[in-house]
């Protein structure tokens, strides 16, 4: 029987070779979940945009980064991801990726500390409060803890004149401020 990493390298091979063939196979339990046409379309963007650089803002898990890889993306990815048990996940997914770098910080327009409320699914956790259509649209998911996290700009890691060498496509999946 096979391994899960035995698995998915062999799915990552299966990849490359039809990509260089000019096939893309797709995963249909997971590209529905991320829009059916997502991935192939990002990787024909990246390459046509000559994207180097992606940020990826509430990085979760690191489910995005994760997607571009598997389809073919090889620039730096930075993730930043505040909630502590989530980022521990996020570093472990990115680790032995030299050009996959974790930030354990959320990004705002200003410097600081913030309380994020964590909820029963981590990609849900925000700054704001749930509302009464969150209870009715997700009864079952509910805010469990509140985190207390590191708020910081983007020019406080990415100074101007570094970003200017950088062809970046800045990624964020949902606003938390």
């Amino acid at each position: 029987m096979l391994d899960f990493e035995t698995v998915g390298l062999l799915g990552d091979l299966i990849r490359r070779v039809s990509a260089g063939a000019g096939y893309y196979p797709l995963n249909l339990r997971y590209e529905i979940g991320t829009g059916f046409m997502l991935p192939f379309h990002l990787t024909e963007l990246l390459k046509k945009l000559r994207i180097n650089c992606v940020f990826d803002v509430g990085a979760n898990v690191g489910q995005y980064a994760l997607m571009l890889r598997r389809n073919g993306y090889r620039g730096y990815i930075f993730s930043f991801e505040p909630v502590t048990k989530t980022f521990d996940s996020l570093k472990e997914a990115a680790r032995g990726d030299e050009y996959w770098k974790t930030f354990k910080v959320a990004l705002g327009a200003h410097r600081g500390v913030a309380q994020i409320n964590r909820t029963s699914l981590s990609a849900l956790d925000s700054f704001r409060r749930p509302s009464q259509l969150w209870d009715q649209i997700l009864p079952n998911i509910s805010v469990v803890d509140t985190e207390e996290v590191e708020v910081r700009t983007l020019d406080d890691g990415f100074p101007e004149r570094q970003r200017a060498t950088m062809s970046t496509l800045l990624e964020a999946r949902h606003t938390r401020f």
